[in-house]
């Protein structure tokens, strides 16, 4: 079994947090299936329920590569005082769910009003 990559990110309450992943299958580049779909979640750690999602799209299938984005309506629902986890799945034609990224994401208050 293949675990997920992880990776952590620091984040101002608000703010857009924006990330392109790049998939590859070894060596070469992930050619995206068009029945392919991605998703990704924000919530408290130990918490039952979803905060938040990470919108996506495909860059570019033929080079594997996927843009997410949590917007600024979706950061602020982050309080800073609390511990958030995310994760990055794709779902293939057949139904298979597998989870590439995970990790923390670390909110600051903002300074500026």
């Amino acid at each position: 079994m293949t675990m997920p990559a992880y990776n952590s990110f620091q984040l101002y309450k608000g703010d857009t947090l924006q990330f392109t992943m790049t998939l590859n299958s070894g060596v070469d580049p992930y050619n995206i299936p068009t029945t392919a779909s991605f998703s990704g979640a924000v919530k408290e750690k130990n918490a039952s329920s979803v905060t938040t999602n990470f919108d996506s799209s495909v860059v570019s299938a033929a080079s594997g590569q996927v843009l997410f984005t949590l917007s600024s309506d979706a950061s602020s629902l982050l309080d800073a005082t609390k511990n958030w986890i995310y994760d990055i799945q794709i779902k293939t034609a057949d139904q298979t769910v597998t989870t590439l990224l995970a990790g923390n994401i670390f909110v600051t208050d903002q300074v500026t009003p």
